[in-house]
């Protein structure tokens, strides 16, 4: 299972198997990305944890 969240601060994604974590990432928000909607700010969760 893949959990990414995005708030108006920061971006976190986390890869789990069998309820356990197996790896995670997490950024904060460059100033430009503070604008973009919800739905943008989700899949760049996505793609960070590419």
């Amino acid at each position: 299972m893949i959990y990414c969240d995005a708030s108006g601060v920061g971006l976190v994604c986390v890869l789990m198997q069998w309820d356990q974590v197996i790896t995670y990432a997490s950024r904060q928000l460059n100033l430009h990305e503070h604008n973009y909607p919800t739905r943008y700010l989700k899949l760049a969760a996505v793609v960070l944890m590419d």
